[in-house]
């Protein structure tokens, strides 16, 4: 799904005790994203978020706790692409992301390899990567 090409770019993540340190980077290069979510640890830094416009185009990374991640696009806050891994197990998993645990389906749960791989196109291209599969919602 081709989305509109980011123009601007704003990366925030969430950090510190809780998640209560909000951050926010205006203008990110991949290098900045990259790093941010390789540092997600599912404890006290949960997401990462970047993209352009308020509130879409963006695209967010969260958790990390035992390398299990979720990433979700949208390009317009309406339709939501959720990134499929390779477990399609039925059943749900806890853990935290954006601060706060959930529960999230165990086909959506991604390694940190994925995650960056479609970040990296989203950030460059804007578009998720279409050599993965992604649920629509």
């Amino acid at each position: 799904m081709e989305l509109p090409r980011i123009k601007t770019c704003a990366m925030k993540y969430l950090c510190g005790p809780k998640d209560a340190d909000l951050r926010e980077l205006p203008n990110p290069r991949w290098t900045d994203i990259e790093l941010a979510i390789r540092q997600l640890n599912g404890d006290d830094r949960t997401l990462v978020s970047f993209g352009s416009g308020t509130p879409a185009p963006h695209m967010a990374i969260g958790g990390g706790r035992d390398g299990k991640y979720i990433v979700y696009a949208t390009h317009d806050n309406i339709t939501f692409y959720m990134m499929v891994g390779n477990d399609k197990s039925e059943g749900k998993v806890v853990f935290v992301a954006g601060g706060q645990p959930g529960d999230y389906l165990i086909r959506n749960c991604v390694t940190q390899e994925r995650a960056l791989r479609a970040a990296q196109v989203f950030a460059e291209e804007c578009r998720v990567d279409s050599s993965f599969e992604w649920d629509t919602r």
